[in-house]
C-alpha cells in the first residue's frame, strides 16, 4: 500500500524528473527462496532502476544478497534484523528507525532518563529471527544501562497457553515484560495477565503496540500498553500530515509503520534521483554514495546513514491512553517528538 500510494502520488506531482515512475510488485507468497528469485527476475528479466525492500527481515536477507551481488542500489523498509547488516553490504539501507536489537531502548531511555527508574525487566520472545532480535538487544541495552533481566524465556511458533509464563515471571519478580513474537502472543498475554489479576508497572509490546489492529483486537485492555513505534500520524515531520490524509482518502485507513516506512524508502530514493538528475546510465554506486552521504528527512524521521545502511536512532515510544478523542497512541520519546507524559507505573486491572 505505502509503495503503491507513493507511485500515485509522485506521478500526480509530474513523477520524478518528468518522467512517470512504475512499480513491479511481485508476490513472494511469503517465501525467502521465492523472494529471491522474484529480485533476481526483476534486475535481469525486468530490468529495473531501483529495488525497493520487501516485509521481513527473514525475505530481506536473501533479497539483499542479490541485490548485492548486482551492485544494485536497494532500500528497505521492511527487514531490520542485525544480522543482514553485519555482511559487509554497501549498497543497502534501511528507514526502519533502528535495527530490531536496539528497538527496546526507546523503553529503557525514557524509564532510565525521565523517569529515574530501573524496574526488574522480564523478556518472552519467539524463536524466529526477528523476535530473537529484539529479544537479544532488550537485554544487553538492559544490562548495559543497570537494568535488572530476571527472566527470559522463548516460545516456538505457536503459543495457546501464557499462564505458566505469567506464573514464573511473577516468581522471578519481574516488574517490566517485553514481550517480541507475532500478534497472537502479545493479545494472550495481556489478557492472561488480566485474567491472573497482575499488573506489572507496564507491559511493551515490540513492534505490535503500534499496528491500528492491536487496539481494535485489545479493546479498552490496550489503554496503557506501550511499544516501540517507526511511525506515528502525530509525529512533527514534513509531509506527515499531507502523507496521512491522502493515505487515508486513498485507502480509507490510517497509514501503519509497514506503509509508512515504505514510503520513507521511497522519499530517500526520490531524494537522490532528484539531486544526481538520474538518467538510465547513472551509476549505481553514485547513487548508492549520494544516500550515504546526503541525509534525508522523511515521514518516519531523519535518515542519516552509516556506511553499513543504518540511520540513527529514530524509534518512538509509544504508549496507549484514554484521551477526549477516544483511545490513541501518545509519543512519549523522544521529548522533542512527544505528544504527552508515560503513565507510569500502569494502573491495576480492577481499578480502571
Amino acid at each position: 500500500m505505502g509503495y503503491r500510494f507513493w507511485e500515485k502520488w509522485i506521478n500526480d506531482k509530474g513523477g520524478l524528473l518528468g518522467r512517470p515512475v512504475r512499480f513491479i510488485i511481485y508476490d513472494d507468497m511469503d517465501d525467502p527462496a521465492r523472494s529471491q528469485t522474484l529480485v533476481e527476475k526483476l534486475i535481469t528479466v525486468d530490468k529495473v532502476d531501483f529495488i525497493m525492500g520487501g516485509i521481513g527481515s527473514n525475505k530481506v536477507f536473501p533479497q539483499s544478497t542479490v541485490t548485492e551481488k548486482h551492485e544494485m542500489v536497494y532500500v528497505e523498509g521492511g527487514g531490520n534484523a542485525a544480522r543482514i547488516f553485519e555482511r559487509g553490504y554497501t549498497y543497502i539501507f534501511l528507514t526502519f528507525a533502528s535495527l530490531a536489537n536496539d528497538l527496546p531502548l526507546c523503553l529503557l531511555k525514557e524509564l532510565d532518563d525521565y523517569q529515574g527508574v530501573k524496574p526488574n525487566i522480564g523478556v518472552l520472545n519467539q524463536a524466529s529471527l526477528f523476535p530473537m532480535s529484539i529479544a537479544e538487544g532488550a537485554i544487553a541495552h538492559a544490562e548495559e544501562l543497570g537494568f535488572p533481566v530476571v527472566y527470559h524465556e522463548e516460545f516456538q511458533q505457536e503459543v495457546t497457553d501464557m499462564n505458566a509464563v505469567i506464573l514464573a515471571m511473577q516468581a522471578a519478580d519481574v516488574e517490566i515484560p517485553i514481550i517480541a513474537g507475532p500478534f497472537s502472543a502479545h493479545a494472550l498475554f495481556a489478557r492472561t495477565c488480566k485474567e491472573l489479576d497482575w499488573t506489572p508497572k507496564l507491559i511493551y509490546s515490540a513492534a505490535q503496540a503500534a499496528l491500528p489492529e492491536y487496539g481494535d483486537a485489545m479493546a479498552e485492555d490496550v489503554v496503557y500498553m506501550t511499544g516501540d513505534s517507526q511511525f506515528e500520524a502525530l509525529a512533527p515531520y514534513p509531509v506527515v500530515d499531507e502523507f496521512v490524509e491522502y493515505f487515508k482518502d486513498m485507502y480509507g485507513v490510517t497509514p501503519a509503520y509497514q506503509g509508512a516506512s515504505a514510503f520513507s524508502a521511497c522519499q530517500v530514493v526520490q531524494a537522490a534521483v532528484e539531486a544526481l538528475g538520474y538518467v538510465e546510465e547513472t551509476p549505481q554506486d553514485e547513487t548508492r554514495d549520494w544516500i550515504r552521504n546526503n541525509p534525508v528527512v522523511t515521514v518516519c524521521g531523519p535518515k542519516d546513514y552509516d556506511e553499513a545502511g543504518l540511520p540513527e536512532f529514530s524509534a518512538l515510544l509509544i504508549q496507549w491512553q484514554e484521551t477526549d478523542e477516544g483511545l490513541q497512541r501518545i509519543i512519549i520519546w523522544p521529548r522533542e517528538a512527544a505528544t504527552g507524559e508515560l503513565i507510569y507505573p500502569m494502573p491495576a486491572w480492577k481499578e480502571r
